[in-house]
């Protein structure tokens, strides 16, 4: 004869306002209070394992992009250096009577080279992406994300 497997029981207190929701709900789907709370056991404790999977998904992405600013600072950060660098080799000193029209010159130079990083940042243009010439490939984590929609928050 065979040893009967047992299921291992618990005893737990609720107050009686719960215990009468349990009741009732269980009476309703014609299972008994101890399936019905099994159940919702089960899917608590399921629930929490879920949310950490889509909070690790959450933090790749978000170390991914945190990456991608930190490759586009540099390479920000370098161009500049490499600008300075390159001023201050070809600019001569000038003298006193000519500052005033170089200073003017200046103004209208800086203002051209503003409205022309306008222009660029409002036609998408990026340094890093010219640089890098494409984004990096995804990875197999985003196509699995993307596959289940879980892509739709803000970035």
């Amino acid at each position: 004869m065979r040893p009967k497997k047992t299921r291992p029981k618990i005893q737990s207190y609720m107050s009686p306002e719960l215990h009468k929701r349990v009741r009732t709900y269980a009476a309703a789907q014609g299972a008994s209070e101890s399936a019905l709370v099994q159940a919702a056991l089960a899917e608590y404790l399921d629930r929490d394992q879920k949310d950490n999977v889509l909070i690790m998904r959450r933090t790749d992405r978000l170390t991914g992009a945190s990456l991608r600013h930190e490759r586009d600072l540099a390479v920000s950060s370098e161009a500049f250096a490499v600008f300075v660098q390159l001023w201050l080799g070809y600019t001569p000193e000038l003298a006193d009577s000519d500052r005033d029209s170089a200073t003017r010159s200046a103004l209208r130079r800086y203002q051209k080279f503003v409205d022309h990083v306008a222009a660029k940042l409002a036609a998408g243009s990026r340094l890093a992406s010219d640089v890098f010439r494409e984004e990096p490939a995804p990875t197999a984590r985003d196509a699995a994300d993307a596959a289940s929609g879980d892509d739709k928050e803000a970035a």
